[in-house]
């Protein structure tokens, strides 16, 4: 029975000194796989904000390019202080010479 106990405080020793080692090393390696998700996730976030910045200053633009394009097609073409009247032609054809007569319109608008 003496030799069964006498291998105890050497197994103890060694699970002492190796258990450690073996835990410090598996904890470094899990430690560096979650560091590593970690700034891939990060990456993946920062990527998706610039994404959506991009796309939010794109809608601005968009948004600033359609007003002004409805306020040029809604504001009438004609410079400030003449009429709103059209001014339309008509041919006419006599003896082989063309002439054109010029009508006004107020009424009509541009």
């Amino acid at each position: 029975m003496h030799e069964f106990w006498a291998g105890v405080p050497s197994g103890a020793l060694i699970s002492a000194v190796i258990s450690p080692i073996i835990t410090t090393r598996s904890v470094r390696a899990s430690d560096r796989r979650k560091a590593a998700q970690e700034d891939a996730m990060q990456t993946r976030e920062e990527t998706r904000e610039d994404k959506l910045r991009d796309e939010e200053s794109l809608y601005s633009a968009a948004q600033e390019f359609a007003q002004g394009v409805t306020e040029i097609l809604t504001k009438p073409s004609t410079p400030k202080g003449s009429s709103t009247s059209c001014v339309t032609g008509t041919t006419t054809e006599r003896a082989g010479t063309t002439r054109r007569r010029w009508t006004r319109s107020s009424s009509a608008r541009r």
